[in-house]
C-alpha cells in the first residue's frame, strides 16, 4: 500500500470515527460534550493536515 493511499484511509477513518462521535455526544451531559468538542477539533485539525498532504502529493504527480 503507497502513502498516498495509506493517508486516503486514514482520512475516511477520521471521517467515521467524527459522525460516529458526533451521534454518542447527542445522548450526553453539557460538560461531556464539550470534551468531545475539543476532540473533534484534534481530529478536524489532523483531517486537515492528511489533505494537505494528499492535495501536495496529488500535485507532485499531475506536474
Amino acid at each position: 500500500m503507497s502513502k498516498y493511499q495509506a493517508a486516503q484511509e486514514y482520512l475516511e477513518w477520521l471521517k467515521q470515527a467524527k459522525e460516529a462521535m458526533r451521534k454518542e455526544q447527542a445522548q450526553l451531559p453539557y460538560e461531556q460534550k464539550v470534551a468531545i468538542v475539543l476532540q473533534l477539533k484534534k481530529i478536524a485539525c489532523e483531517a486537515a493536515k492528511v489533505r494537505e498532504q494528499l492535495k501536495r502529493r496529488s500535485g507532485k504527480s499531475k506536474g
